[in-house]
């Protein structure tokens, strides 16, 4: 994503190429910038919907595997729920993408939001559930780590989360 001409980027094409196959220019200098956070928000809003639909899933006592199965195959699918939800599954929570990395960025996609007098209610949420990941030991974590939040207390501490660690929150800190 390029915030530029096509025209203007042909000189380093074979670099940017080496990079991915995919180039897309905004045309404008930040543009691209803005392109990779609406990215973000969607990636995020995904990430926060499968972690919720596994939870309910698994409090009513169905098999998440199959149900993550039923997703994939209707309307709710999406990248974040075919990738990264089996990681979740598995407690896996190394970093591919960082909760901070993500937090940071669903926060300057809320300014650039504010800029614009553009409401983003979906992208608060996320942004708010991801501090509180970050805040009780997460940061570090991979973005799959958001199911955490769904979790028991056990699950909890082995993945290193202490919430304890939450200053000045009006949450419930046993939110499963």
């Amino acid at each position: 994503m390029l915030g530029c001409s096509a025209q203007d980027a042909e000189p380093i094409l074979p670099l940017l190429q080496a990079f991915g196959s995919k180039v897309m220019y905004f045309d404008e200098a930040g543009a691209g910038q803005v392109a990779k956070l609406c990215n973000q928000i969607s990636l995020a809003s995904c990430m926060v919907g499968y972690a919720e639909a596994l939870a309910l899933a698994d409090r009513a006592g169905l098999d998440t595997g199959q149900v993550r199965e039923l997703v994939l195959g209707g309307t709710g699918a999406s990248a974040a729920m075919e990738r990264l939800a089996p990681l979740s599954m598995d407690g896996d929570f190394k970093p591919r993408f960082m909760c901070e990395h993500l937090l940071k960025a669903l926060a300057l996609a809320l300014d650039e939001a504010d800029e614009l007098e553009l409401s983003l209610p979906g992208t608060t949420n996320a942004r708010n559930l991801y501090d509180v990941l970050c805040q009780v030991g997460g940061a570090r974590l991979g973005s799959q780590a958001v199911s955490l939040l769904y979790a028991d207390e056990p699950t909890c501490t082995a993945a290193g989360l202490d919430w304890n660690r939450v200053e000045d929150m009006d949450i419930d800190k046993n939110v499963s």
